[in-house]
């Protein structure tokens, strides 16, 4: 039983996609706001201090210290965005839509044209989301899916693939 498609998608169905896949627990976000709350924090307390203490040569140190500390804590808050604004230009920077093309199998998904297929099995794929007529699957490095309902032939095979893959795709509790 293989199902194959085909289609284009652009840079609002990945941004779906990635957000499909993307399972944050709440503790992880409740410290990602922790850490910017704190990075603002900090920041906004040197600036007052040296608003009000003034600036002399004895607080260059502690002021490039607050500031090398809010850096680093602000980075845990925004590396994912720093990521995935990057991951963007690097896919959509030359054209503004990507091919899909492949097909579905018991084995995985092989993604490609013929002579170049990857295979990625079903066991890679540690996320799975699904909205309307986006389906999107997430591999362990990664990399993410996007698969369109007008990718497919027939409402059939749409419902062929999206059974394959909630059967066989496993995520993490």
């Amino acid at each position: 039983m293989e199902v194959t498609f085909y289609g284009t998608y652009d840079k609002g169905m990945f941004i779906e996609a990635m957000r499909l896949t993307e399972k944050q627990t709440t503790l992880r976000k409740v410290f990602r706001y922790l850490a910017l709350g704190l990075a603002i924090f900090i920041i906004g307390g040197t600036l007052y201090a040296w608003l009000i203490e003034g600036m002399d040569q004895s607080y260059l140190p502690r002021l490039a210290r607050n500031i090398i500390t809010a850096a680093i804590i602000g980075y845990y808050y925004f590396n994912g965005i720093i990521s995935r604004r990057l991951l963007l230009a690097n896919l959509f920077g030359s054209t503004p839509e990507r091919t899909m093309q492949g097909n579905a199998s018991i084995e995985g998904i092989a993604i490609g044209p013929n002579e170049g297929k990857k295979l990625f099995k079903w066991e890679q794929f540690m996320s799975k989301g699904e909205q309307g007529k986006i389906f999107a699957l997430m591999t362990v490095d990664g990399s993410v899916a996007v698969l369109h309902r007008d990718f497919f032939a027939t409402e059939s095979d749409w419902q062929r693939f999206k059974q394959m893959a909630n059967q066989r795709v496993i995520e993490p509790k």
